[in-house]
């Protein structure tokens, strides 16, 4: 499981104007990989709910990439992660 260290989802995700409907409720998949670094590679969109807007797609997949996370380590040595699969939701 990734834990992120740095980039979070801020409390003002949405602009006033691209904030969905109230009520309405979806969903992103991203999938990536963490490297020995912390940082997101190979960063794509996988599915998503019919109304997700290219707007939240975009804004899930740069969440992604400006995020640092914790990296995998394996026999007490740093490594890359295999394939994180993430839901942006609201």
């Amino acid at each position: 499981v990734p834990i992120k260290l740095w980039g979070s989802l801020p409390a003002t995700a949405y602009s006033m104007d691209s904030m969905p409907a109230e009520g309405s409720a979806g969903y992103v998949a991203v999938t990536f990989e963490i490297t020995k670094h912390g940082r997101a590679r190979n960063v794509e969109i996988v599915d998503a709910t019919a109304n997700a807007a290219d707007d939240e797609k975009r804004r899930a997949v740069e969440l992604v990439r400006k995020g640092l996370y914790r990296p995998r380590v394996a026999d007490g040595e740093i490594a890359d992660a295999a394939q994180v699969l993430w839901h942006y939701r609201w």
